[in-house]
């Protein structure tokens, strides 16, 4: 089976993607890349439930650098 591989990151993005995305995943071995651009659940991970699309399958972590943790930030 082919794989095609998403990259989102963005609010816009992630509206785009979730229609696109359960098609392709009946017809490919679709996976998705989160940038993590957004580190707050609500920019982020209410997009996810609420288009009710499954969770990532690949987070990029990024370290906060401004802030007064300064820890890696999960999708």
């Amino acid at each position: 089976m082919k794989k095609i591989i998403s990259i989102v990151g963005a609010r816009p993005q992630f509206i785009k993607h979730a229609p696109m995305q359960m098609q392709l995943q009946q017809h490919f071995d679709a996976k998705t890349i989160h940038t993590g651009q957004h580190y707050d659940s609500n920019m982020s991970q209410v997009f996810f439930e609420e288009l009710k699309m499954p969770k990532p399958d690949f987070c990029l972590t990024w370290v906060v650098v401004n802030r007064k943790a300064n820890k890696p930030v999960s999708c």
